[in-house]
């Protein structure tokens, strides 16, 4: 469940700033800004989202399996993709009133740019807890491994049993003993 949440905060906070990035393209008069601000879309996107996605189509498609992360992972890079072309084509929308200027000029872009924050850090928290629940897992699974691994080995020689004092002692012996080296490789 908590990676189905993930996925989907993750997609509404890339979809918010793609809304961000159409709002700031649409506000600035030169084609080399715009170009330039897409061009730092495209990078943030790739960092933010394509790497994530990526990442995890790719561990399970090593791994062979499908899972529910798989399946979010496709699902929200789906939906960050039709909800991205959606945002760009209402805000290439010219205005009835005015057509020189497009509809994502008169978008709120500080508002924008706070809940698109807000989206990202709500994704780093869940990503976060995430983490937790897995490692709180491997922890479970390491301590049922160690108990395994006890049940199974033998029991512990008690001291009047184990011979290995005597063999120690016994090698120390032979060592300073330098007669008994001449004695061997005879």
């Amino acid at each position: 469940m908590g990676q189905i949440l993930f996925w989907l905060e993750a997609t509404a906070a890339a979809v918010l700033l793609a809304a961000l990035r159409t709002t700031i393209n649409a506000r600035i008069k030169r084609w080399q800004w715009r170009w330039l601000v897409g061009l730092a879309y495209l990078v943030v996107m790739f960092f933010y989202w394509l790497a994530t996605a990526g990442i995890t189509i790719v561990a399970h498609a090593f791994a062979r399996t499908v899972s529910l992360p798989l399946i979010g992972a496709i699902l929200g890079l789906g939906g960050f993709l039709a909800g991205s072309i959606v945002v760009r084509i209402r805000g290439r929308r010219k205005q009835a009133d005015d057509p020189t200027r497009r509809a994502a000029a008169d978008w709120p872009a500080a508002r924008l740019a706070w809940a698109t924050l807000a989206a990202g850090i709500l994704t780093g928290m869940t990503f976060w807890n995430l983490d937790l629940a897995a490692r709180q897992e491997m922890a479970v699974v390491h301590a049922e491994a160690c108990m395994t691994a006890m049940s199974v080995t033998p029991p512990r020689v008690s001291d009047s049993q184990n011979a290995a004092p005597l063999y120690r002692r016994a090698g120390e012996l032979m060592k300073a003993d330098p007669g008994w080296q001449e004695l061997v490789d005879q």
